[in-house]
């Protein structure tokens, strides 16, 4: 028996990380190899535990050489964008919580970041992820960007959620997304999801448009009968520029029903039965 555990200290948990790289170029002139002055660069990662179930992450100027590159992908007549997964150790932490039926946080759209900030984890029975960068997309301005997403238990096995995007460029353009989602589970085997959300959206000093995003999937699960439903509509003013959505200015549905028979243990058949 261990007695008299009392008054214990975790002690804190933070993990500091700074990063140096240097490089020198050089070129032929005139017969001669000349070298360039030295340049220099310093970044800065920083993990450390607010709680034992929120951890809050920063960055400087990160260094990403490291990173494994992107399996190549062949575009041959797309209409679409090419998907590739986010690998960045800095964005992939954590950002579970960004996760929805349709892709509304997609961190790679955070293309060259300057500094960072992210705080995710858990308090009480809320689930809550905010990531903030400053972009350095291009040399002209930099970008402001700010992901906050907050989810709610509701029972044993539901949840309802909230979620909110904004990119901002110094001259005032931006993109704002406000959604509302959630997953609830009746009686074990009835599940319900639901999407929606809302754009705004200004650029090039224009008006700002506007567009929506539905998304409803009901669905049943059953050893016999198993029946599921999906509808979706994206107007085609919807730009969730945080995001990644195939194709937008479209509408959905589809549903399928079957029901299911089973032989015996080691029959010739052991399951059949129709599906529409």
């Amino acid at each position: 028996q261990l007695l008299g555990l009392t008054d214990l200290d975790p002690g804190l948990f933070m993990e500091i990380n700074p990063v140096v790289t240097g490089s020198r170029d050089g070129s032929l002139d005139a017969g001669q190899f000349v070298r360039d002055d030295p340049n220099a660069d310093f970044g800065l990662n920083l993990t450390y535990g607010i709680t034992s179930n929120v951890t809050l992450d920063g960055t400087y100027n990160p260094d990403f050489s490291q990173v494994e590159a992107d399996a190549g992908q062949i575009a041959v007549n797309e209409r679409f964008a090419l998907f590739f997964q986010e690998k960045r150790p800095f964005f992939l932490e954590g950002t579970e919580i960004f996760g929805l039926p349709k892709q509304l946080v997609f961190t790679r759209t955070v293309v060259d970041p300057v500094a960072g900030a992210k705080m995710t984890g858990k308090m009480g029975s809320a689930t809550v992820g905010y990531l903030g960068a400053v972009d350095n997309i291009d040399d002209s301005s930099d970008l402001f960007v700010n992901l906050l997403r907050v989810r709610q238990d509701v029972g044993a096995a539901s949840t309802i959620g909230a979620i909110y995007t904004d990119r901002t460029r110094e001259n005032d353009d931006f993109n704002r997304v406000v959604g509302v989602d959630g997953r609830i589970v009746l009686a074990r085997r009835y599940t319900l999801q639901f999407q929606g959300a809302g754009s705004w959206d200004r650029s090039g000093g224009t008006e700002t448009s506007t567009g929506q995003l539905f998304y409803a999937q009901v669905s049943r699960a059953g050893r016999g009968l198993t029946f599921s439903g999906l509808f979706e509509d994206l107007s085609s003013g919807f730009l969730p520029e945080s995001g990644f959505i195939r194709r937008l200015a479209e509408a959905h549905a589809q549903t399928q029903v079957s029901y299911n028979w089973y032989g015996g243990r080691g029959s010739l058949l052991e399951r059949w039965g129709p599906s529409l």
